[in-house]
């Protein structure tokens, strides 16, 4: 049941942190110089400084969306990392 649960959570955070990249990629497309200009497109009708929040808070969120992962994973990453070091000798 807990395993279960477990599994659900880390689900969560998964599809969250494809979101968050989804919208940082998005964003960082939209705000990088030059880019929509030479495909025709103005930035005189987009919402910079809202784009540029948006932008902002996605990276924040992943972040920490991140660090949740590494902490649901710790365990395994210490024991794939000790039989790491393990095979080499």
């Amino acid at each position: 049941m807990v395993s279960m649960e477990r599994g659900r959570v880390n689900h969560l955070i998964d599809v969250l942190m494809l979101l968050a990249f989804m919208t940082l990629f998005t964003t960082g497309i939209i705000k990088f110089p030059r880019l929509l200009p030479s495909l025709g497109i103005g930035y005189g009708r987009l919402p910079m400084s809202t784009i540029s929040l948006v932008h902002d808070y996605a990276g924040l969120t992943l972040g920490i969306l991140i660090i949740l992962h590494f902490l649901l994973h710790w365990r395994w990453m210490w024991n794939m990392t000790k039989s790491l070091f393990r095979r080499g000798k």
